[in-house]
């Protein structure tokens, strides 16, 4: 239990690293775009990075640039240099903003039913006779 423990600690902290660019794909084209970083450090790790944009960081980089890379949960969330920062598309998100829209939304829907509702036990019905 105690190793599970410590792994799983190891696993869960930010760590950084010190990244160099090999090559950015800048895409956009119709339908379809396509955001990446190869990265590469000295032990010879070497990973693509996907971004949901070209941002303030991805549009300056260029191959053999030097990048500062944020960890966590082994994946690699923040790119940083000279003071500019741009999440990768593994940066975790504020998901509590989706749950609070569809609440909201199943709270109109449902005064929207009510009201329909009242509205229709409460008016006069035609009794037949003309």
């Amino acid at each position: 239990m105690l190793l599970r423990a410590t792994e799983q600690g190891q696993t869960d902290c930010l760590s950084t690293s010190h990244l160099i660019v090999e090559k950015t794909v800048n895409k956009t084209s119709g339908r379809g775009s396509s955001y990446e970083a190869t990265l590469t450090d000295r032990d010879s790790w070497r990973g693509t990075m996907s971004f949901g944009d070209a941002g303030p960081l991805l549009e300056q980089l260029a191959p053999g640039d030097q990048v500062t890379g944020t960890a966590w949960r082994r994946d690699i969330v923040v790119l940083s240099t000279n003071g500019v920062r741009q999440n990768t598309s593994e940066a975790p998100r504020d998901e509590l903003q989706m749950n609070a829209a569809i609440g909201v939304l199943a709270a109109l829907v449902a005064a929207q039913t009510f009201v329909f509702g009242a509205v229709r036990l409460a008016r006069p019905r035609a009794t037949g006779r003309v």
